[in-house]
């Protein structure tokens, strides 16, 4: 039987939502978990998110554009990623999350019924978290 290595949560960060997903307990699926509204209890609710579902390591976007450049929210994600590591005893790593926004429409379209359903902006956030998630773990097992 294999190894328990305990929960990855991955974070997309934005100015008004922050998508959320989680490894199960092996980190071998990628599944999408929540959206939080960019609050300034955000970091405590990630906090506590990452207590009760035992995590052990977190994975944030990190925004950047085609050629490579920071976007324009680039410094406030690692604002958000010092400001995080500050309250936790785990590894927080950045990944690249060019793409994931458009990957994830496209996946939207393709497994979402009905346009209203589509048109919910946390559905974009969770599936772009979930999609650096699966990246990650396609990375570190392949």
């Amino acid at each position: 039987m294999s190894e328990l290595k305990g929960r990855i949560l991955s974070i997309d960060y934005g100015l008004k939502r922050v998508g959320l997903a989680l490894s199960d307990p092996m980190q071998i699926i990628s599944s999408p978990y929540k959206a939080l509204q960019n609050t300034p209890e955000l970091k405590e609710l990630i906090v506590d998110i990452i207590i009760s579902e035992d995590v052990t390591e977190v994975i944030i976007g990190l925004p950047v554009r085609e050629d490579g450049t920071p976007s324009e929210i680039y410094d406030e994600v690692k604002k958000f990623k010092v400001s995080l590591e500050e309250d936790l005893d785990i590894p927080v790593k950045e990944v690249d999350e060019r793409y994931s926004s458009s990957i994830a429409k496209e996946r939207m379209i393709i497994t979402t019924p009905g346009k209203k359903k589509r048109r919910d902006k946390n559905l974009i956030d969770i599936l772009s978290a979930q999609i650096l998630l699966e990246d990650y773990l396609n990375g570190k097992t392949g």
